[in-house]
């Protein structure tokens, strides 16, 4: 899922928290997230391609600039293989 925002004034940070279910290895399976600043063209990757059992709540934050258009990325990769079902949570995505 993919959400296109710009940063308000007086932001510095964005940050969320994810909970990955991973059984599979990251070379089937993953979590990832970028973050695209769609006003100097770079992407930063927030979360690297994640596969663990079960990681728990974990917080990740980026550096934004105010005024800035920005993409968020938010990703769930499962190869469909039924005895390995592979499933992320995503909440409580912020700006401060």
């Amino acid at each position: 899922a993919a959400q296109t925002f710009t940063a308000p004034t007086g932001s510095t940070k964005l940050s969320f928290y994810y909970n990955v279910t991973c059984p599979d290895t990251v070379t089937y399976d993953w979590a990832t997230a970028t973050l695209k600043d769609n006003t100097t063209g770079t992407t930063t990757t927030v979360l690297a391609k994640t596969c663990v059992s079960s990681s728990g709540w974990v917080l990740k934050t980026a550096n934004i600039t105010a005024g800035h258009s920005y993409t968020l990325t938010l990703t769930n990769k499962d190869d469909n293989y039924p005895g390995d079902p592979t499933y992320t949570y995503y909440d409580d995505v912020t700006l401060s």
